[in-house]
């Protein structure tokens, strides 16, 4: 079993996550995978509308890879983004002052790659 784990901290800017993962392979066909990501929100308050609010702020991923044979493998990732909310004003949308909204996010993704 060998074990990897990886640790990104930030630049000076605040738009660039800190991210931790975590890589065991467990077999040799099968990857195991964790990982946490912590990104501030690139959207300044004043610019926020309920439509696209990208304010999530931690992010939580479960993972694996499966190489079936030496042209077929398979990835699977769950994701969990924290739920956040904010009170904010936009003053070019019509929903007035202090507006509120709120986003959290749970994701299934599945890839097949077959190469050639």
């Amino acid at each position: 079993v060998l074990f990897f784990l990886m640790i990104r901290r930030p630049p000076r800017s605040t738009l660039f996550p800190y991210t931790t993962l975590f890589r065991s392979q467990w077999k040799p066909n099968l990857i195991l995978r964790a990982g946490y990501n912590y990104g501030r929100g690139p959207v300044p308050d004043n610019s926020l509308s309920p439509i696209l609010a990208p304010i999530t702020e931690h992010h939580i991923l479960l993972g694996s890879a499966y190489k079936y044979d030496s042209e077929w493998s398979f990835d699977f990732v769950f994701e969990y983004d924290v739920p956040n909310s904010k009170n904010y004003t936009n003053d070019d949308l019509p929903f007035g002052a202090d507006t509120y909204t709120s986003l959290g996010v749970i994701g299934l993704h599945f890839s097949v790659m077959r190469r050639w």
